[in-house]
């Protein structure tokens, strides 16, 4: 690879996102209103600046929402990494 090249490469990575576009997570709690034992998917709703220097990627997807059992959109984690009292990670592989 020349240098030209390299830099297409870094300036495609620094355009991309951290974090995953979609998150599957299950709700174990005890409060009522919320879909018990089934996987949900928690897609986030926007991307802030991830503060990360040149090349790693300039944004991060933040705010995951999930919508309640009433259609309302409820916010489980501010950046995919700790979620909402009652709410767990499931992996992808992973089926009720």
């Amino acid at each position: 690879m020349n240098e030209e090249e390299v830099k297409k490469l870094k300036d495609k990575l620094r355009s991309g996102s951290v974090g995953r576009s979609a998150i599957r997570v299950i709700y174990l709690g005890r409060k009522g209103g919320w879909h018990y034992g089934k996987v949900i998917e928690a897609i986030p709703r926007h991307v802030q600046k991830s503060g990360l220097p040149y090349p790693f990627p300039k944004w991060r997807h933040c705010d995951y929402r999930i919508v309640d059992e009433d259609g309302d959109p409820f916010p489980i984690s501010e950046h995919g990494t700790i979620l909402h009292d009652g709410f767990y990670f499931v992996p992808d592989d992973f089926e009720i």
